[in-house]
């Protein structure tokens, strides 16, 4: 991966994510769905987030970010701060990323042995 991809999945992408899917999408849908503000709002951008995962990924890894997302939403109902989901968002892309990277340097030393 290089550098350029690298900053875009740990820092770019994750705030601009985070600026549409919490700071747009779920601060208009606790303020218009009242009645349903909380885990249910939560949940309806979650699986939107899910589903727009779904333009670039697998359809296992766009469910699979539904998970965290439902974090990053909870984070944004409890602290309305844009910036601490946008460092969560980041930290979980690192922790995949970093993953990944383990996993793949894993197999790659297994089959070269």
């Amino acid at each position: 991966m290089s550098v350029t991809a690298f900053l875009l999945t740990v820092a770019v992408y994750p705030m601009l994510e985070e600026y549409l899917f919490r700071a747009l999408l779920l601060r208009e849908a606790d303020s218009r769905f009242v009645q349903w503000r909380g885990w249910r709002t939560n949940l309806a951008v979650s699986v939107l987030f899910g589903l727009a995962h779904l333009f670039a990924w697998p359809v296992m890894h766009a469910a699979a970010v539904i998970l965290p997302s439902l974090f990053f939403g909870f984070l944004w109902q409890r602290y309305q701060r844009w910036w601490l989901c946008s460092l969560a968002h980041g930290m979980a892309n690192l922790i995949g990323w970093l993953w990944g990277q383990a996993v793949v340097n894993g197999l790659l030393q297994w089959f070269s042995a």
